[in-house]
């Protein structure tokens, strides 16, 4: 009987930068605290889970690069009983970071977004073979170059990791991040046939 969430896609180290306020260019603002944590559709819905309810079994799979930053994210999957056999590394490229700098003036924040190995995440980093999840939760188009171009016949590697799915007998989701409608419809009305629900995500430009 299958049971659970398998999550896939983006992993990547948010650094929560809080400083006095947001200068405009060439002056300089003072850091009052920096907060690192995990982040990204996949590391997001899997610790929710987990802290929803512990029972929950969750297992994850995506992408990380070398490096402490790397060595973060596993750590976050460690502490909530995350399974992360399915997690890839490449030892040669960065993990994906967001620097998030929120105004202690304002309340606002700004997002400078380092892609790393995101760039080169593809439906073949992303193991969905033989799970026993229900569901699988799959984020995020708009933010990773290869996945959102043609993979062999498909119209991106969306498509192709969710046919994947629908094969091993998982119901699938799919979280976006808000962008340019025209970005939005070109990688997800393919990706509609193949989906059982359809999430939302956070908001980043690319």
């Amino acid at each position: 009987m299958r049971r659970g969430f398998l999550t896939a896609g983006t992993w990547c180290l948010d650094r929560n930068i809080t400083v006095d306020q947001w200068r405009s260019e060439d002056m300089a603002a003072a850091v009052q605290r920096v907060d690192p944590a995990g982040g990204g559709s996949a590391c997001n819905f899997a610790v929710d889970m987990r802290r929803l309810d512990g029972s929950i079994p969750v297992a994850t799979t995506g992408l990380v690069g070398a490096g402490e930053n790397g060595d973060f994210l596993l750590t976050v999957a460690d502490n909530y009983g995350i399974d992360r056999s399915r997690v890839a590394r490449l030892p040669g490229m960065m993990t994906q970071t967001t620097d998030a700098y929120l105004s202690a003036k304002t309340g606002r924040r700004t997002h400078i977004i380092f892609f790393g190995v995101a760039d080169v995440l593809s439906p073949d980093h992303l193991d969905v073979s033989g799970s026993t999840a229900r569901v699988l939760h799959l984020g995020l188009p708009g933010i990773h170059k290869t996945m959102d171009n043609a993979w062999g016949e498909d119209a991106n590697g969306w498509v192709t990791v969710l046919k994947r799915a629908r094969a091993e007998g998982l119901r699938t989701n799919l979280e976006f991040v808000a962008g340019p409608e025209d970005q939005i419809r070109r990688i997800g009305l393919p990706c509609l046939p193949h989906l059982d629900t359809l999430g939302s995500g956070l908001i980043a430009n690319r």
